[in-house]
């Protein structure tokens, strides 16, 4: 008679698992202890990995906490002063003009800045009009073809695997 091993959701006992450990043949013990060395390698395998991942992330959020004040604090350029410290004249185009600067510095780019202003009148001038009543007409292909032509635009069909193209000449 077969002793009963224990299922996975019952306690561990130790002298039953000594009781079925005796029992087995030598094959069985060898065959046993291979198949827990390899488990056990396994399992110290999964965890150093899974603490390397646990270290490695720790690491990468403590590194961008480091980096904050460096990539908060604003950039200084010889440029970004240059510009901070121009005057500006009155521009001739209210849409655009360069910036001048109390020195001429040939090292400075000239800066441009665009003055943007709500217009009100948008939305009068790119409203959609229907200036005429569309209508939908079925053509042939000689028919498409032929309005095609005598519009100036002279084109033919191209069909593949049942998708019908119009292709401009």
């Amino acid at each position: 008679m077969t002793e009963r091993r224990p299922s996975s959701h019952e306690p561990h006992d130790a002298a039953a698992s000594h009781a079925l450990h005796e029992s087995l043949s030598d094959a069985g013990r060898v065959r046993e202890k291979d198949l827990r060395d390899a488990l056990m390698s396994r399992v110290d395998r999964t965890r150093r990995r899974r603490t390397l991942a646990q270290l490695s992330s720790g690491a990468a959020v403590l590194a961008l906490l480091a980096m904050l004040p460096f990539l908060a604090r604003p950039a200084t350029s010889a440029r970004s002063t240059t510009t901070t410290a121009a005057t500006l004249t009155k521009p001739s185009n209210p849409h655009t003009h360069p910036a001048t600067t109390n020195h001429d510095s040939p090292k400075t780019p000239a800066s441009f800045i665009r003055l943007v202003a709500t217009d009100p009148s948008v939305l009068e001038r790119l409203v959609i009009r229907d200036s005429a009543p569309s209508r939908i007409t079925y053509l042939t292909d000689d028919q498409l073809l032929a309005s095609l032509h005598d519009a100036g635009f002279p084109a033919g069909l191209v069909s593949i695997n049942g998708d019908v193209r119009v292709v401009m000449n």
